[in-house]
């Protein structure tokens, strides 16, 4: 009798456990093929179990519902499903990458007749031959299927070893993905989200998901750059002495400290910044000065707002720098060979927000900036022919190079002519030939990056000018024990002790020789400040004093040349993890 009732109440079980299933077995069945074949996770099969766990958990919801109400729902979510995919896969055919925020920020600017003529542009034989074809044929399938009132077979289902089996995945996939989904969606703010993201709980792995992460990032936005323009407009500038005529700030791109001939590299790499060194320049070349981050989104915006990773509150709450150097009377200009004014799409399906809200959002860009070039650039070195456009000017001039320096794909990043280093110069027998040449292919790069940067230094040796130039982060490339080139994105694989090149940056200043003369003090304490440990986020209280920028804003300790600088402060990688102790205990 016992075992009759076990019998029965395992059959109830697994009949229940189904019931959302036959119940909506078309929809199933049509929603697990559409997510097999847009599913971009990293994390390979289990997306797939993901899918499965979320698309019952969905027939579950609906099997609540009276049978009108159901059908009607099963129509609104299966025709968004559908349309969603089909634009992701679109997507992924003519950009290469599905769906993004930036995208979704592009499309609510767009006009009809700026849609119809990106339509028109990108209509190719490429979509008719795409995976957009197969979800396409999946709808028209689902549509013949339910008009005919089809079912999928579920009587298999109840097969007992079917059952667990299909149980057992579900369980599975919600274990895996409700602490990523909890902790995504949980965030306030961007930099939550950024946090977020960076420690790996972004698992993207359908188009319909990407799309509501998207619409969710873009609300963060929003919020964040209310805040900014906020704290802008509230800038206050006690006075200024305009101490620094002509101000150049030079942010490079993934440059190794480690591959230049500044910090003891055996090839020559940088022979134009180590005749500045060792000559008559007398360049100021900093030891000691890492990253705060190892993302380009992360380290700009920390960079441009006077708040430090080790301050409470979001950097969102706080001034940026060139907003101030505006309002107090500088010409500030802003030469980008990444993110030039009205270029919005960068395709980073995850979370790149630099192009997107912070430097190209039409309020923010006026209030920080004079000046913006359009174009992008082959090559670094023509970023100077958009100077030419701002040479003639007699206010004091704040001027910001972005280079796209080594940025991978490293082989790009040098003229043909110019390339020096090849396999032959990489004696290590722990390379393979190919990895060998990526080495060559990233110091090639650096040597032009080091071309580049002297050719900005001659456009300014006659003038009364200083030049502060730092990379936004580093870059491995085979150091050693690490076997790869490129940069880790998760936090929790990050091993400092391993990985510190991506956050090691070659950091200088420049003065000019009328520079020196007439700035005899800055000039000295650059020289006297060379061994300071110092983190980029510090950046604008460097440039505040050089100005002679008197600000509330402005902190005397964190300003790397003042005899003042605290060199015992926290220096915080990646918000979480102390780059001294880390490195050095």
């Amino acid at each position: 009798m016992k075992q009759i009732n076990k019998t029965k109440m395992k059959r109830t079980f697994v009949t229940k456990m189904v019931k959302p299933i036959e119940e909506n077995s078309l929809f199933f069945m049509f929603m697990l093929l559409v997510g097999a074949f847009t599913n971009v996770s990293h994390r390979n099969v289990f997306g797939y179990i993901e899918l499965i766990a979320d698309v019952y958990i969905i027939c579950f919801l609906l099997s609540l519902c009276q049978q009108t109400i159901r059908q009607g729902l099963v129509i609104m979510l299966s025709s968004i499903i559908y349309v969603v995919a089909i634009i992701d896969t679109c997507c992924k055919t003519l950009f290469d990458t599905p769906i993004t925020p930036t995208m979704l920020l592009l499309a609510q600017e767009t006009t009809g007749r700026e849609a119809t003529e990106f339509f028109l542009q990108y209509l190719n034989l490429k979509l008719f031959f795409s995976a957009a074809d197969i979800i396409l044929f999946l709808a028209l399938c689902h549509i013949v299927m339910a008009v005919k009132k089809m079912k999928f077979p579920t009587s298999y289902l109840k097969q007992p070893f079917v059952a667990f089996a299909l149980m057992f995945t579900i369980f599975v996939g919600i274990a895996l993905s409700v602490y990523d989904k909890v902790q995504l969606y949980r965030v306030k703010n961007l930099s939550e989200l950024e946090v977020a993201v960076t420690n790996g709980f972004a698992h993207l792995y359908h188009p319909v998901e990407r799309i509501v992460y998207g619409l969710y990032s873009n609300h963060l936005i929003a919020k964040q750059v209310d805040g900014v323009i906020m704290a802008n407009q509230q800038i206050k500038v006690d006075s200024c002495s305009f101490a620094s005529p002509t101000i150049v700030l030079v942010i490079g791109e993934s440059a190794n400290r480690h591959h230049s001939q500044l910090y003891g590299y055996p090839l020559p790499t940088t022979p134009y910044q180590l005749d500045m060194m060792n000559g008559k320049d007398s360049l100021a070349v900093f030891t000691n000065v890492v990253s705060p981050w190892n993302l380009t989104s992360k380290v700009f915006k920390q960079i441009f707002s006077l708040q430090s990773v080790d301050e409470k509150g979001d950097w969102s709450k706080y001034v940026l720098f060139p907003a101030v150097f505006k309002k107090a009377g500088y010409h500030v200009s802003f030469l980008s060979n990444q993110f030039p004014y009205g270029i919005n799409y960068t395709p980073d399906w995850t979370n790149n927000l630099v192009g997107g809200f912070f430097l190209n959002h039409p309020q923010l860009n006026k209030q920080m900036f004079d000046y913006r070039n359009v174009t992008i650039h082959n090559y670094d070195e023509d970023l100077l022919k958009d100077y030419k456009d701002i040479i003639s000017y007699k206010k004091p001039q704040l001027i910001i190079f972005h280079l796209l320096g080594q940025h991978f794909q490293y082989s790009l990043r040098c003229k043909s002519n110019m390339k020096k280093f090849g396999i032959k110069d990489y004696k290590r027998m722990d390379l393979t030939d190919k990895e060998k040449q990526t080495i060559a292919d990233y110091d090639n790069a650096t040597l032009y990056n080091d071309f580049v940067l002297n050719k900005i230094v001659e456009q300014f040796r006659n003038k009364d000018a200083i030049i502060v130039y730092l990379s936004d982060h580093g870059e491995d490339c085979y150091g050693k024990d690490v076997n790869m080139a490129g940069r880790l994105t998760e936090v929790e694989q990050i091993n400092l002790k391993k990985y510190h090149e991506e956050f090691e940056i070659p950091f200088w200043i420049w003065c000019s020789p009328v520079y020196k003369q007439r700035h005899r003090k800055i000039f000295t304490e650059t020289l006297m400040a060379r061994n300071n440990k110092f983190m980029t986020d510090d950046l604008p209280h460097l440039l505040l004093y050089l100005a002679g920028i008197k600000t509330k804003d402005y902190c005397e300790e964190r300003n790397v040349i003042s005899p003042s600088f605290n060199n015992n402060r926290c220096r915080l990688v990646l918000k979480t993890i102390d780059y001294d102790k880390a490195l050095y205990q």
